[in-house]
Order: C-alpha cells, then structure tokens, then sequence
C-alpha cells in the first residue's frame, strides 16, 4: 500500500533488522542514503575532520566509562558520548527509556582517544515526553563491560499559538487551530505526551514508531521493537486489520516455533499460513496434498475435497466463527 510523504524530517523509512545473538542491528535509510542506526552508523577516519573538531565539545576519554554532553540552541540539541576503549565497542542511545529512532542525524567517529557518537535533533518538541523532560541514556559496551550515562533535557512546552504566542506548531507536525495546537488531517494521531505532537495513523504490519499510531486503527496493539504494528500476545488480526483474541493461524508470534503447531511461519509478529496453503480453523492446510495422502474412494475423495474448499470460503467470508 502506498503511503502518503511526510515532511522532510520524518521521510526516512524503517528497514526491518535482523537479530545478531542477543543484540540486534538497526538499518534505516535516509533522503541522503547513509545508515543511521546504533551498529550501523558512519565512523569518520581516525583523527576526524578539524570541522567535526571545531564544533564537538572539550570531552573527557575514560575506558569503559562513558561521558555525555550537550550543545543546545532554543529548539535544537547536539549530544556527544565518548569513551576509550582496548579493542572494540559499541554505542546506543536511548530516550526516555525507550531506543532512540527519531533523530535528524546520528554518527560515530573514531578519534586517538577513543569512539565518538554524536546525535543531532534539530526540534526537540516533536518528540513526545510524559513528563517534560527528556531523558537521554548513552549505553557503550566496550570489550564486554556495559555502562549507560544519561543527561536530562528540559524545555518550555506550551499548546498555544497565535496572536501573542510563538509556539510553531508545524513543528510538531500539528496546526495551530483556535489558539490551541491539534492534530488533524493525515497526522490525525495524538502522541502520549504532556504537549501536543502528532503522527500519522499506522496499520497491522506496517511501518511504525510509536503504539499510539498502532491503536489508532486497532485496539490490542503495539509498534514492535522492530518497527511494525501487531497484535499483542493472546490476540490476532481479522481480514479488516482488527486485532482479536486468537490462537493459531494469524495469531501474534515472536519466533517460528510459536507458529510450528500451526504449520504456519512467523511473518510480521504474525503466524502467516504460506500462499501454497489454506487457513482452516486454526491451522494452514496444504488442500492437494491433505487428499493424495488419504486412501479413501475417488468419489468420497472429491466429496470432500470440495467440501473443505467450500468451508475454507465461508471461514473466508466471516460466515463461520
């Protein structure tokens, strides 16, 4: 299904990432065709560029232990962690205690001293807080030794616009509309946050970034650590993209071997019957194959071939539960 564009801060689309042992690698691609995921981001050359230089903060290198600091403008927010390290390491950003995917920028670089990550949110306000503050975590894992910093962020949010007020509510990707800033139109989805930022409606088994854009089209859902709507454990989803409570085939999964009783395969957070086979009841069929492998009468055997194919196009049409 094609999906409408949305302004240019939020055209990167989400790639589904594969897991690697018990870490996962994130891959997104963005207008300018770079990666910008933690574990798949761009290093610059050792030493860096004088540029990059010039405009990062004086930071402090320490093995295993990480540094996080900021430069701020009205709206925008730089942030830079730093660690030293022997032979490897890696470096993650969370906000609010959730993995960080909605940024303008993010890079890593080596440097004599050390690795350098360095993210850039241009407006922080479109991203949404419960409590006002935002809360960044920088978690390194250098030569196996975890450590997380965090910085909190505050700024003023207010709803109102107009007349005497400043707030820009485009920002946000919302109106201003009496006074007040709303979310209407394609970006109709109020995010869960003490001020107003909108998005756009998502449904099952397409791209998203937060659940509220999963519930907006059903209920008994969630966006998915790796980017998609599903159903929550115990549900599963109708042919009208609803989610209800449901075992077997169409069922929520996290693994294949959730979905092997059905003789399905976990497609999308999802038991998925494959084409070659036929959804009945709560199992996937392979019809042809059901019937050769039964040694009953030619005739009976038609009988009942087309008696399961008529029962598969009732289940089809709702007409059985």
């Amino acid at each position: 299904m094609e999906r409408r564009p949305g302004p240019d801060l939020f055209r990167r689309q989400r790639a589904p990432f594969r897991p690697v042992g018990d870490l996962q690698i994130f891959r997104s691609f963005s207008p300018r065709g770079h990666l910008q995921r933690p574990g798949m981001v761009r290093r610059g050359p050792a030493g860096g560029s004088a540029r990059q230089a010039a405009s990062r903060p004086k930071m402090k290198f320490e093995k295993g232990k990480p540094h996080i600091y900021e430069k701020r403008s009205e709206k925008s927010v730089d942030l830079f962690c730093s660690v030293a390290y022997q032979a490897q390491v890696s470096i993650f950003w969370t906000l609010n205690g959730k993995p960080l995917e909605d940024y303008d920028s993010l890079s890593e670089e080596t440097v004599p001293e050390g690795r350098i990550s360095s993210l850039s949110i241009n407006t922080l306000t479109r991203l949404p807080t419960k409590t006002g503050v935002y809360t960044f975590n920088c978690t390194t894992l250098t030569d196996y030794d975890l450590a997380t910093v965090h910085l909190d962020v505050s700024l003023p949010l207010s709803d109102e616009c107009g007349g005497q007020h400043n707030t820009d509510c485009a920002e946000r990707i919302a109106v201003c509309k009496d006074k007040s800033c709303v979310c209407e139109g394609y970006y109709k989805v109020k995010l869960n946050s003490v001020h107003v930022t909108c998005r756009s409606e998502a449904f099952l088994e397409t791209p998203c970034m937060y659940d509220e854009q999963c519930l907006s089209t059903s209920n008994h859902s969630e966006c998915t650590s790796r980017g998609w709507c599903a159903c929550l454990k115990g549900y599963g989803r109708t042919e009208e993209q609803k989610c209800v409570p449901k075992v077997g085939a169409r069922s929520r999964c996290n693994s294949e071997d959730e979905c092997a009783d059905y003789d399905a395969t976990c497609i999308l957070n999802h038991c998925t019957c494959f084409s070659h086979k036929k959804e009945f009841g709560d199992r996937c069929i392979n019809i042809a194959e059901h019937m050769k492998s039964r040694s009953v009468n030619p005739s009976v055997r038609w009988i009942t071939l087309w008696g399961l194919v008529l029962l598969a196009a009732m289940f089809d049409a709702g007409v059985c539960a």
